[in-house]
């Protein structure tokens, strides 16, 4: 099977999966008792109470608000959110721009360390710098994500203020045209210095905290895969043809150990948006992770499916990406059985 049926064959199989996230996330909506619970008062009569079951439609059988709540998510409409007090379809993409923001340096940071950290760990295998990123790695990976959000918070933010919360600076912040809604890219359409500082200066410490923990796995398997590599034969030819040491690995090892790292970058954002729940409430950004816990303290179900719906959707279209990265990079992989 050539590489384009593969994507074909994905993407005709990629509404199948969506149509069963939405069938799953509308049942766990319901398991918890009434959607509209967060509307309810203490001094409501039975009447009223009917009366707002009906304009819900949670009077109906489930198979029917199934149905009518599915043609609302088709058609944009995502409820009300009570937290916001504002239809989800306004708050949503506000929310969804920060933490897309948040999460795409995160994985930058993640990528970036996590390449250059597992190729240089992997080819000073069990050297003292080998050890010490062994080290760093596995706290990355076993810290809890809380706790080391909440000590750079305090380091950063308190003893060595340099790192202020929140997403930007008011005053700055009003001076710019929001064409895009990402402040960062909107500051340098504006061509605002001050703006664009003021934007990476809020943004570095959450973010850096976020890709931490994807860093570090990004790392372990970039070294265990390079060092696999670099016992190849291929890897051995290339030594005897007189190729210097580094170029044997940046042009011939690191290269095909990036194959398998690529699936562990993938999976990688799904760490990001499960942190970025942790991140945004320590950090104060207005992302969606921050929005989706007010609405769990306050039973808002809307919101709470926004988020779920949404994250699964970006996870699961990552993935596909990924995996079409991974079929391009390595053609040794048996399409026909995915």
């Amino acid at each position: 099977m050539q590489v384009r049926e593969y994507v074909v064959r994905r993407l005709l199989k990629l509404p199948l999966v969506l149509l069963a996230v939405t069938v799953a996330v509308f049942a766990l909506s319901r398991v918890g008792g009434s959607p509209i619970a967060i509307y309810l008062e203490h001094e409501m009569s039975p009447d009223e109470v009917q009366a707002l079951e009906e304009r819900y439609g949670v009077d109906k059988p489930l198979p029917m608000q199934y149905v009518a709540w599915l043609g609302g998510v088709a058609r944009g409409d995502l409820g009300w959110s009570g937290v916001s007090v504002a239809p989800v379809s306004e708050v949503l993409p506000a929310r969804l721009v920060a933490t897309i923001e948040l999460a795409t340096l995160g994985s930058f940071i993640a990528i970036a360390l996590g390449i250059g950290l597992g190729t240089y760990a992997g080819a000073r295998r069990n050297r003292f710098s080998d050890h010490v990123i062994r080290v760093l790695t596995v706290s990355g990976a076993s810290l809890p994500l809380f706790w080391f959000a909440l000590m750079m918070l305090i380091l950063f933010y308190l003893i060595i203020p340099i790192a202020p919360l929140g997403r930007f600076d008011p005053d700055v912040y009003s001076q710019i045209t929001h064409y895009t809604g990402f402040y960062t890219i909107d500051s340098l359409l504006n061509l605002n210095p001050s703006a664009f500082v003021d934007a990476i200066v809020h943004l570095a410490l959450p973010a850096f905290v976020l890709g931490f923990e994807g860093m570090a796995v990004v790392a372990r398997m970039m070294r265990s895969s390079l060092v696999e590599e670099m016992g190849e034969d291929y890897v051995d030819s290339a030594r005897a043809k007189g190729l210097p040491e580094r170029r044997v690995i940046r042009r011939h090892a690191r290269r095909n150990a990036l194959i398998p790292t690529i699936t562990v970058i993938g999976l990688s954002w799904g760490v990001l948006l499960q942190g970025s729940v942790v991140v945004e409430n320590v950090f104060r950004w207005p992302g969606l992770g921050r929005w989706a816990t007010e609405g769990v303290i306050r039973g808002d179900r809307a919101t709470i499916m926004a988020f779920v719906l949404v994250t699964a959707v970006v996870f699961l279209v990552v993935n596909l990406v990924v995996d079409v990265i991974y079929a391009y990079l390595d053609r040794r992989v048996v399409l026909g059985t995915d």
